[in-house]
């Protein structure tokens, strides 16, 4: 049996994950060999052409409408997440009575996700509870 320390077994982790990053297609506009910065379908959401981030806020609504509203600022899901992308939600669910991602808004987003014009992609919703 092989032993490895927890640091070794992040460190081949990390290395991981940034190769699989690296290596990721986000559409089939790209050419062979382009990385995932490289994409001209990409865009920088959140980062204002300053450098600056831009911060999206609906307040006064229902989850449902606080979320749709935020998703309509940003200019739509159609926006960020295209028709044969893998979407990974991550509800933050840790701790038991400590508060959680809201799920109406959540189930909202999926929605949203899945009612995108021939959206052929996955949603995952994944969390270690």
């Amino acid at each position: 049996m092989i032993r490895i320390t927890r640091r070794f077994f992040l460190y081949l982790y990390g290395v991981t994950m940034l190769a699989t990053l690296f290596s990721c297609r986000g559409g089939e506009d790209k050419k062979r060999g382009e990385g995932l910065m490289a994409s001209e379908s990409r865009k920088n959401i959140g980062i204002g052409a300053d450098g600056k981030s831009i911060v999206f806020l609906a307040r006064y609504g229902t989850s449902e409408q606080n979320m749709r509203k935020v998703m309509e600022m940003m200019g739509g899901v159609e926006n960020f997440i295209g028709p044969r992308d893998i979407v990974l939600l991550k509800p933050n669910a840790q701790w038991w009575n400590q508060g959680t991602t809201n799920t109406d808004a959540m189930r909202t987003f999926i929605e949203m996700v899945l009612e995108m014009p021939g959206f052929q992609g996955e949603l995952i919703i994944a969390e270690n509870h």
